[in-house]
């Protein structure tokens, strides 16, 4: 069985089906911050006499279902952009994303917020605009959320060396107060080390630094222990709370033979306690807070970095095309390293 087929028969409480169409991105729909890779951008929406209306409702109760935040991950928080019946089947399956955010007066999808006042003020106009995602921004989110696991990771095994490797340097004379995720990418809050010690503190200005793949300066030092233990926790905290605040726990009535499955006896109707997300990215953070309270098996592949469900405690990779490519990186690398031998000419005899 195939791992669509698979993921369509897991998610029967949570199938939205959502008729998703792809198009191309227009220039006015990409962010200017940011080179996008992923230029497709789906519809979720139906026209009928003139108007537009989406084609999705509400799921419910998602933390049950851990292959969730895997298949997520597996589609949008790699590097390799999924294909277009990938895309179409995920939203069929899940739903859109469906993040808004206070724009102009209104709910509008919190996409709009990444591109220029111009670009957002023609959308505006657009009616389909409410009912549309670019994959740009679903690959924002999967970085999010594999920037978040390894946090976690590092966190629980005390490696303080990988939090530092994600958390970057500090200038020397200053000190972290915050940090925080935005657009994919760790963002942290720094101030002068003699501004804490002052009444009032609190209140002062902070210069706002973005953490930079490259090697820090010399005038730079490493995070502490302690920082890098404080910053992770605040961060998850940040984080998970994002599941916690765009969702709510209400009453619900299961009926029928997936409520019996669900509840694991053969009554046919029954009342449950169920937990709603007003969106797909509360419903992520919130597995991923069920992951940690109850250690679920979710590990991160060693090789492509996606999120997966590991079967066997051993398990490294997501998959074995996944080990296999990774093990001949790491040969071809060490080869490439190796000196070359000067060849010589063999003579004729």
């Amino acid at each position: 069985m195939s791992r669509q087929q698979k993921s369509t028969e897991a998610h029967s409480a949570l199938t939205v089906r959502v008729p998703a169409r792809l198009r191309p991105l227009r220039e006015h729909e990409a962010p200017p911050d940011a080179a996008v890779i992923d230029r497709r951008m789906v519809e979720y929406g139906t026209e009928l006499h003139g108007m537009v209306i989406p084609d999705w409702f509400q799921f419910a109760d998602p933390i049950h279902d851990l292959s969730l935040i895997e298949r997520f991950s597996y589609l949008f928080g790699g590097e390799q952009l999924p294909g277009d019946e990938e895309v179409v089947d995920f939203y069929a399956t899940f739903g859109p994303v469906n993040e808004t955010a206070e724009i102009t007066g209104g709910r509008w999808p919190a996409w709009l917020g990444r591109l220029e006042p111009q670009a957002q003020q023609e959308l505006l106009q657009d009616p389909m605009t409410r009912w549309s995602e670019p994959l740009w921004w679903l690959h924002d989110r999967g970085r999010e959320l594999r920037l978040t696991f390894q946090v976690y990771q590092h966190l629980k095994a005390e490696q303080s060396a990988g939090l530092r490797a994600l958390f970057g340097a500090v200038p020397a004379g200053k000190r972290v107060i915050g940090i925080e995720l935005v657009a994919g990418r760790i963002i942290r809050d720094v101030v002068d080390e003699e501004d804490i010690g002052r009444p009032g503190a609190g209140s002062v200005g902070f210069a706002r630094q973005e953490v930079s793949p490259v090697a820090p300066a010399p005038q730079s030092r490493p995070l502490t222990d302690e920082e890098c233990i404080w910053l992770a926790n605040r961060l998850l905290a940040q984080q998970l709370n994002i599941g916690e605040e765009g969702s709510r726990r209400q009453w619900a009535t299961m009926s029928g033979p997936e409520g019996a499955a669900w509840a694991g006896r053969p009554s046919s109707v029954r009342l449950a306690h169920l937990r709603s997300t007003q969106n797909l990215t509360a419903a992520l953070y919130l597995q991923v807070g069920e992951v940690i309270e109850r250690e679920a098996p979710l590990r991160q592949c060693q090789g492509c970095q996606r999120i997966f469900l590991a079967s066997r405690p051993d398990r490294l990779y997501c998959s074995p095309q996944c080990g296999d490519a990774a093990r001949q990186r790491t040969y071809y690398r060490a080869k490439v390293k190796q000196p070359l031998r000067p060849r010589t000419k063999r003579r004729r005899r």
